[in-house]
């Protein structure tokens, strides 16, 4: 499967989600590859869904925040950009 990263400061990208993960798991691997590797996501809320005629959901989208990890002492967790997934 694959899903669409779209990222406010960083190019959209798509992610390949493999066998043994979750699509937050491949969405958090191309948020550190764009951010680097101090970069995390937080809170993914359901911004809304599709559904075909017979009431099957065909698409979802997320919506999550990107902080970086504070420096080693102390500090809060910067929000550094805001993440949106598109699972198809």
């Amino acid at each position: 499967m694959k899903i669409m990263i779209s990222l406010r400061n960083a190019p959209d990208t798509i992610a390949i989600v493999k066998p043994s993960e979750t699509w937050q798991t491949a969405a958090a691997r191309a948020v550190k590859r764009a951010h680097g590797r101090r970069a995390s996501v937080w809170g993914w809320t359901c911004n809304s869904w599709e559904q075909d005629r017979a009431g099957r959901v065909i698409a979802s989208f997320y919506h999550g925040t990107v902080v970086s990890t504070p420096a080693q002492r102390g500090g809060g967790h910067a929000v550094i950009d805001e993440a949106s997934v598109t699972i198809r």
